[in-house]
């Protein structure tokens, strides 16, 4: 009797994200394209690849795993195409109304982390939106 096993196999890194092209690409923006064209399309594409990141990863146990999935990573590589913290603003309101593992894009993205290192999940959260609200990405409200 044979038996065949597929696998994959994720290792957490310390590593910097991959350079850009590292990821497949999410589609070409043209500079032709008028702002307001190319804000709808980064929306669009960001909302598409959450969506697949969810989808995909959503019975999985490794936040490692998760955040190493090509739509997560696809999701930071946005941040190079968005103008005036626009992902940082749809990363922010995503987590404040779905909260899930958007930390480390968020460090990613802006360098910053305002999560103290004995903070909980809920703990993050907050920290995170209060940290927009102090930037002013995200308005002043009650989660």
């Amino acid at each position: 009797m044979d038996i065949s096993v597929n696998f994959r196999l994720f290792i957490a890194s310390l590593e910097p994200l991959p350079e850009f092209g590292a990821v497949a690409a999410i589609g070409e923006f043209s500079f032709a394209d008028s702002k307001n064209e190319q804000r709808k399309k980064l929306v669009r594409i960001f909302y598409e690849q959450a969506a697949c990141w969810k989808a995909e990863t959503q019975h999985w146990s490794s936040v490692s795993k998760m955040l190493a999935h090509p739509s997560y990573l696809r999701i930071v590589g946005l941040a190079r195409l968005s103008a005036g913290n626009e992902i940082e603003r749809l990363l922010l309101q995503e987590l404040e109304a779905e909260p899930d593992y958007w930390f480390d894009a968020l460090i990613a993205i802006t360098g910053e982390n305002p999560v103290q290192p004995e903070d909980d999940f809920d703990q993050s959260v907050d920290a995170w939106l209060e940290w927009g609200r102090q930037k002013g990405i995200i308005a002043h409200c009650e989660r």
